[in-house]
C-alpha cells in the first residue's frame, strides 16, 4: 500500500507512512492495479483477524480482572454483613433489655428506692412517675412518691397525691385511713377544719368516717318529712353528739347566732320553712338541712310537754311546748276542766309519784287530755325535814328567830320554813326550795317572799331568786352577812 501523500510504499499493518509521517486510514486504500485481488483480500482478512484476536485477549483480561474485583467485593460485603449482623445482635439485645427495664414496674421501683437511699430525690421522682405511668393503681407507689415530695418540701404535689389516693376506688380501708390522716394533718395545722369536713363529706367508707368522726359534721335530720299536717306536731331535730344544732324559722341560713335547738319545735297552724345546721366541737359546720311544713289544724290538739312519762333522778321543770294559753291541769289523776288549776308557767317536778292531766279549752273546742305520769326519786343526800332544819338554823344564826320552833323573843310572831319542791340549777346541783312564812296571832300564815335553796348533798343554804322566765339565781347568804358586818364596823 502506498502513502496517499508522498507515494512511498507502506508496509502492511503499518498505521503511518515512515517517509512523510502521514496517518493511514483503518481501511487502506488499495490499489487494485498493483496487487492482485487475492493478495488484497488475504491482507485485509489477516488484518481483521489480528485486530479481533487483540480485542478478544483484551476482553478476556478485562473479564478476569472484573471477576477478581467481584470476588473481592463480595468478600468485603460478606465481612461487612457479618459485622453488621453481630452489631445488630448486640444492639438488639441491649435495646430489648432497656425496653424491658423501661416497661418493668419492679425495675423502676428498685431504681426509685436506690435513688431515695442515695437522697437523689429528683431522679427518684422520675422513676416513681414512670411506675405510675405503667401502673396508676399502685397506691403504695403513690405513698412513696408523696414521701419523696415531702422530703423536697413540695407540699402541693404531696397534697395532690393524698387527695388522689382518697378518691381511688382500689384503695383499701387501711390506705384510706392513712391518706385521710395525712390530709387532716395538713389542714389541722392551718386550722382549716371546714376543709377537713369537705373532703370527708365525699367519703363513703364508714370505718374511715368513724375514725375521724370528730372532723365530720353531718346535716341534722328532721323527725317529720316535708308536707301538709292537720294537727299540731312536735318536730325534733337530731344530729351527732359533741356538737350543737342551730336553726332558723325565717328562711335565713343558720349560724351560731341563730336559735340553738334544745327541745322539740311545736308546729302550730301556719307555714314553716325550717333550716338547721349542725356545728361540732371543732367548729366544723354541716350543710344546711331544710324542711317545709304547712299546718292547718282541724281540731284543738292536746298539750305537749318537754318531759316524758317515766322515772327521774334529778328534778326537771314541767313545761308546755307551743301554745300554753287556756291550759288547765290536775295533779291527782282526776279529769281536768276550766275549774282546775290553770297553767301559768313551768311547773317544778314534785318528789315521789305524780299523775298530771292537762287539757286545753278554747271557745267551743276542747282538746284531748294529756296524761303525764312521772316518778322523782333523789337518792342520797338530805331529807326535806333536814333541809327545813338547816333553814331554821340559819334564821337563828342571824337572830331572825330565837328558838328552834321559829318563835321570836318578846313577840307573838313565829316563822316557819316549809319545803316546796326540788329544783336543779345548772352547774350548781340539786336543791330543795324552802319558803319562809310568818305566823301572827291566830291568822293564817303569810309568805314573806323569802325563798331559800338547800343543796341536797352538801347541806349549804342559799338565798333563791326566780325571775319571770323561771330562771333560778342562788345568793350566797354568808357572803352577804360578811358584807353587812364590814359595813357596820365602818
Amino acid at each position: 500500500m502506498k502513502c496517499p501523500n508522498c507515494g512511498a510504499q507502506i508496509p502492511i499493518n503499518s498505521l503511518y507512512c515512515e517517509t512523510c509521517g502521514e496517518d493511514i486510514h483503518i481501511v487502506p486504500n488499495i490499489d487494485f492495479n498493483d496487487l492482485d485481488i487475492q493478495d488484497t483480500m488475504d491482507g485485509i482478512l489477516e488484518h481483521i483477524t489480528d485486530e479481533a484476536n487483540t480485542i478478544r485477549i483484551d476482553e478476556q483480561e478485562a473479564k478476569k480482572q472484573s471477576l477478581r474485583k467481584d470476588k473481592k467485593r463480595k468478600r468485603m460485603l460478606l465481612r461487612a454483613g457479618i459485622l453488621a449482623f453481630v452489631l445488630l445482635l448486640v444492639l438488639g439485645a441491649t435495646g430489648i433489655l432497656k425496653w424491658k427495664q423501661y416497661h418493668s414496674v419492679s425495675y423502676q421501683l428498685s431504681k426509685a428506692e436506690d435513688c431515695v437511699k442515695r437522697q437523689d430525690y429528683q431522679q427518684a421522682i422520675n422513676y416513681y412517675n414512670r411506675v405510675l405511668e405503667l401502673d396508676y393503681t399502685n397506691i403504695q407507689a403513690k405513698f412513696d412518691l408523696a414521701e419523696v415530695y415531702f422530703q423536697v418540701n413540695n407540699k402541693v404535689e404531696y397534697e395532690y397525691l393524698m387527695r388522689d389516693i382518697v378518691t381511688d376506688e382500689n384503695a383499701t380501708t387501711e390506705q384510706l385511713i392513712t391518706a385521710y390522716g395525712k390530709l387532716i394533718g395538713i389542714y389541722r395545722g392551718k386550722d382549716e377544719y371546714q376543709t377537713i369536713h369537705k373532703i370527708l363529706s365525699f367519703c363513703k367508707n364508714e370505718t374511715v368516717l368513724n375514725t375521724y368522726s370528730e372532723y365530720v359534721a353531718l346535716p341534722p335530720r328532721f323527725s317529720l318529712g316535708d308536707g301538709y299536717y292537720t294537727k299540731v306536731e312536735p318536730l325534733t331535730i337530731s344530729g351527732q353528739s359533741n356538737g350543737k344544732i342551730y336553726y332558723t324559722l325565717d328562711g335565713n341560713e343558720p349560724d351560731i347566732y341563730s336559735i340553738e335547738y334544745t327541745a322539740p319545735i311545736i308546729l302550730e297552724e301556719g307555714e314553716y320553712e325550717i333550716k338547721a345546721r349542725y356545728i361540732n366541737q371543732n367548729g366544723i359546720k354541716s350543710d344546711v338541712a331544710v324542711a317545709k311544713y304547712h299546718v292547718e289544724i282541724e281540731y284543738l290538739p292536746a298539750p305537749v310537754f318537754n318531759v316524758l312519762n317515766g322515772q327521774y333522778e334529778h328534778p326537771v321543770n314541767i313545761e308546755i311546748m307551743g301554745d300554753s294559753t287556756d291550759v288547765y291541769y290536775t295533779v291527782d289523776g282526776s279529769r281536768p276542766s276550766v275549774e282546775s288549776l290553770k297553767y301559768e308557767g313551768p311547773i317544778p317536778m314534785p318528789l315521789g309519784v305524780s299523775h298530771f292531766r292537762f287539757i286545753q279549752v278554747k271557745g267551743n273546742k276542747v282538746s284531748e287530755i294529756t296524761d303525764l305520769e312521772i316518778s322523782l326519786e333523789m337518792n342520797g343526800g338530805l331529807s326535806t325535814v333536814e333541809a327545813e332544819v338547816k333553814a331554821m338554823e340559819y334564821a337563828m344564826s342571824i337572830q331572825r328567830v330565837t328558838a328552834p320552833d321559829g318563835s321570836v323573843e318578846g313577840s307573838p310572831a313565829r316563822y316557819s320554813y316549809s319545803f316546796c319542791y326540788p329544783i336543779s340549777v345548772e352547774e350548781q346541783g340539786d336543791f330543795y326550795v324552802l319558803e319562809e312564812k310568818l305566823f301572827q296571832n291566830d291568822y293564817a300564815p303569810v309568805s314573806t317572799g323569802n325563798l331559800f335553796a338547800v343543796n341536797i348533798y352538801s347541806g349549804i343554804i342559799y338565798g333563791l331568786q326566780i325571775d319571770e322566765y323561771h330562771n333560778y339565781s342562788l345568793i350566797d347568804l354568808f357572803e352577804e352577812e360578811e358584807d353587812a358586818e364590814e359595813g357596820a364596823e365602818r
